[in-house]
Protein backbone atom coordinates (compact mmCIF):
# COMPACT_ATOMS: atom_id res chain seq x y z
CA UNK A 1 0.00 0.00 0.00
CA UNK A 2 2.82 2.38 0.93
CA UNK A 3 4.65 1.73 -2.35
CA UNK A 4 1.45 2.31 -4.34
CA UNK A 5 0.87 5.62 -2.54
CA UNK A 6 4.45 6.68 -3.22
CA UNK A 7 4.13 5.75 -6.89
CA UNK A 8 0.83 7.61 -7.34
CA UNK A 9 2.27 10.63 -5.52
CA UNK A 10 5.20 10.73 -7.93
CA UNK A 11 2.82 10.46 -10.90
CA UNK A 12 0.77 13.35 -9.49
CA UNK A 13 3.91 15.43 -8.94
CA UNK A 14 5.04 14.74 -12.51
CA UNK A 15 1.65 15.87 -13.91
CA UNK A 16 1.64 19.00 -11.71
CA UNK A 17 4.92 20.24 -13.19
CA UNK A 18 3.12 20.80 -16.49
CA UNK A 19 4.83 18.07 -18.43
CA UNK A 20 3.06 16.50 -21.34
CA UNK A 21 0.06 14.30 -20.63
CA UNK A 22 0.87 10.67 -20.84
CA UNK A 23 -0.44 7.39 -19.55
CA UNK A 24 1.30 5.84 -16.60
CA UNK A 25 1.56 2.12 -16.01
CA UNK A 26 -0.53 0.82 -13.11
CA UNK A 27 1.04 0.81 -9.66
CA UNK A 28 2.93 -2.29 -8.52
CA UNK A 29 0.69 -5.17 -7.43
CA UNK A 30 -0.02 -5.54 -3.73
CA UNK A 31 1.16 -8.68 -2.00
CA UNK A 32 -1.55 -11.24 -1.27
CA UNK A 33 -3.30 -11.01 2.09
CA UNK A 34 -2.29 -13.87 4.43
CA UNK A 35 -4.87 -16.57 5.03
CA UNK A 36 -6.67 -16.80 8.39
CA UNK A 37 -4.91 -20.09 9.08
CA UNK A 38 -1.51 -18.44 8.64
CA UNK A 39 -2.47 -15.48 10.85
CA UNK A 40 -3.75 -17.81 13.57
CA UNK A 41 -0.60 -19.95 13.47
CA UNK A 42 1.62 -16.85 13.78
CA UNK A 43 -0.48 -15.64 16.72
CA UNK A 44 -0.30 -19.05 18.44
CA UNK A 45 3.48 -19.15 17.93
CA UNK A 46 3.77 -15.72 19.57
CA UNK A 47 1.69 -16.80 22.55
CA UNK A 48 3.61 -20.05 22.85
CA UNK A 49 6.96 -18.23 22.80
CA UNK A 50 6.01 -16.10 25.82
CA UNK A 51 4.06 -18.74 27.75
CA UNK A 52 6.65 -19.06 30.54
CA UNK A 53 6.57 -15.29 31.12
CA UNK A 54 2.77 -15.31 31.29
CA UNK A 55 2.81 -18.16 33.80
CA UNK A 56 5.47 -16.34 35.78
CA UNK A 57 3.32 -13.20 36.00
CA UNK A 58 0.48 -15.26 37.41
CA UNK A 59 2.89 -16.73 39.93
CA UNK A 60 3.83 -13.28 41.21
CA UNK A 61 0.45 -13.15 43.00
CA UNK A 62 1.29 -16.27 45.00
CA UNK A 63 2.51 -14.48 48.10
CA UNK A 64 4.67 -15.51 50.99
CA UNK A 65 2.00 -17.46 52.92
CA UNK A 66 0.68 -20.71 51.44
CA UNK A 67 -1.86 -23.27 52.63
CA UNK A 68 -1.60 -26.91 51.62
CA UNK A 69 -4.67 -29.12 51.88
CA UNK A 70 -4.46 -32.81 51.15
CA UNK A 71 -7.15 -35.44 50.76
CA UNK A 72 -6.98 -39.04 49.59
CA UNK A 73 -7.60 -37.97 46.00
CA UNK A 74 -6.04 -34.50 45.62
CA UNK A 75 -3.54 -32.09 47.10
CA UNK A 76 -3.94 -28.35 46.59
CA UNK A 77 -1.76 -25.39 47.47
CA UNK A 78 -3.41 -21.99 47.80
CA UNK A 79 -2.38 -18.47 48.74
CA UNK A 80 -3.62 -16.29 51.59
CA UNK A 81 -6.45 -14.98 49.40
CA UNK A 82 -7.92 -18.47 48.97
CA UNK A 83 -6.83 -18.78 45.33
CA UNK A 84 -5.74 -22.28 44.34
CA UNK A 85 -2.23 -22.10 42.91
CA UNK A 86 -1.65 -25.72 42.02
CA UNK A 87 -3.50 -29.02 42.42
CA UNK A 88 -2.46 -32.59 41.79
CA UNK A 89 -4.73 -35.61 41.68
CA UNK A 90 -3.34 -38.55 43.62
CA UNK A 91 -4.05 -42.23 44.04
CA UNK A 92 -3.30 -42.04 47.74
CA UNK A 93 -2.68 -39.21 50.19
CA UNK A 94 0.75 -37.61 49.91
CA UNK A 95 1.66 -39.17 46.58
CA UNK A 96 3.05 -36.93 43.80
CA UNK A 97 3.91 -34.01 46.07
CA UNK A 98 7.59 -33.73 45.11
CA UNK A 99 6.92 -32.84 41.42
CA UNK A 100 4.14 -30.46 42.49
CA UNK A 101 6.39 -28.65 44.97
CA UNK A 102 9.24 -28.51 42.45
CA UNK A 103 6.95 -26.97 39.83
CA UNK A 104 5.61 -24.42 42.28
CA UNK A 105 9.09 -23.42 43.44
CA UNK A 106 10.26 -23.15 39.80
CA UNK A 107 7.51 -20.60 39.19
CA UNK A 108 8.79 -18.57 42.12
CA UNK A 109 12.33 -18.70 40.68
CA UNK A 110 11.18 -17.71 37.17
CA UNK A 111 9.47 -14.59 38.49
CA UNK A 112 12.26 -13.69 40.86
CA UNK A 113 9.81 -13.71 43.79
CA UNK A 114 11.16 -14.89 47.13
CA UNK A 115 9.92 -18.37 48.07
CA UNK A 116 7.11 -18.61 50.61
CA UNK A 117 8.07 -18.03 54.22
CA UNK A 118 5.18 -19.93 55.76
CA UNK A 119 3.26 -23.02 54.69
CA UNK A 120 0.17 -23.91 56.67
CA UNK A 121 -0.75 -27.60 56.68
CA UNK A 122 -3.56 -29.40 58.50
CA UNK A 123 -1.37 -32.34 59.54
CA UNK A 124 2.24 -33.57 59.47
CA UNK A 125 3.46 -30.13 60.46
CA UNK A 126 5.84 -31.18 63.18
CA UNK A 127 8.26 -33.97 63.90
CA UNK A 128 10.07 -34.94 67.06
CA UNK A 129 13.05 -36.18 65.03
CA UNK A 130 14.42 -33.81 62.37
CA UNK A 131 12.13 -31.99 59.94
CA UNK A 132 8.63 -32.85 58.84
CA UNK A 133 7.66 -34.40 55.51
CA UNK A 134 6.24 -31.05 54.42
CA UNK A 135 9.53 -29.33 55.18
CA UNK A 136 11.33 -31.95 53.09
CA UNK A 137 8.98 -31.44 50.14
CA UNK A 138 9.21 -27.64 50.30
CA UNK A 139 12.90 -27.51 51.24
CA UNK A 140 13.45 -24.26 49.33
Amino acid sequence: MRRSMQYLGECEHFLATGSERRAFPPPPPMPPVPTPVWLLSVYCFGVWSRLEKVKARVTSTFGSILKMDSTKKATSVGNKFGQVLITVLTVSEGEGLLPMAASLMQQYRVTGVAPPQLIYVARDCCSTFGGSKTAAVFHE
